[in-house]
């Protein structure tokens, strides 16, 4: 699993905390610079935010790119909408590698031999000449896969990391959104104040990985 932010709006807390504003105040967009809100910037966002009216966070956007990882989590994730995707094709890409979950890597006697075996008929086909389109019906559920992803912060925030943080969520999709969420605190630290990275999530999904 490997997750970056390829692009994302220039400074989100204060874009949304200007836009908060701007719904409220007689000045234009580039006069509310010279009208700073008393306590500044943060102060006012964290008080919008309070205060439920979070339509502003969705005019910051990130978008990220996240690879190794497995068509299982895929499927889960496209669920989450506002969201865009583009995901890497099976019908023109080879599969290269397969993702498995702790579970079956602890009760595997020898789980490179597992994977080979898993990827053995799909591998076999294509190599015959069956088109990729066609042989990725016998692929694994857990064949890896990348995924370009743009949300909203309003989206993270109510929807995405809500759900996939919680204890409840399978290993994958909660290990790649503690990595998201680290990111994205770090660009808007006062939006997503109130959520924290459980870093035992991650470390855990590293070093089950680094087994396999």
């Amino acid at each position: 699993m490997k997750i970056r932010i390829l692009s994302h709006t220039e400074n989100p807390d204060r874009l949304c905390a200007k836009i908060g504003r701007y719904s409220n105040v007689s000045e234009t967009w580039d006069e509310l610079d010279r009208k700073i809100p008393s306590g500044g910037w943060e102060k006012f966002l964290r008080k919008v935010i309070k205060m439920g009216h979070t339509s502003v966070l969705e005019h910051a956007v990130f978008t990220f790119e996240i690879t190794g990882v497995s068509r299982v989590f895929t499927h889960q994730f496209v669920r989450h909408r506002i969201a865009s995707y583009l995901q890497k094709s099976f019908r023109r890409t080879k599969i290269k590698n397969l993702i498995l979950p702790p579970s079956v890597i602890e009760n595997a006697e020898d789980p490179s031999k597992l994977q080979q075996a898993a990827e053995s008929l799909y591998r076999e086909y294509y190599r015959r000449g069956v088109p990729l389109e066609d042989a990725r019906y016998l692929a694994p559920m857990g064949s890896e896969t990348a995924i370009i992803a743009t949300f909203n912060a309003r989206t993270l925030l109510e929807s995405f990391f809500p759900l996939r943080l919680h204890h409840t969520a399978q290993f994958e999709i909660r290990a790649v959104a503690n990595e998201m969420l680290r990111q994205v605190k770090e660009l808007a630290p006062i939006i997503f104040q109130e959520l924290e990275v459980n870093e035992d999530v991650v470390e855990k999904y590293k070093k089950s990985f680094a087994r396999s």
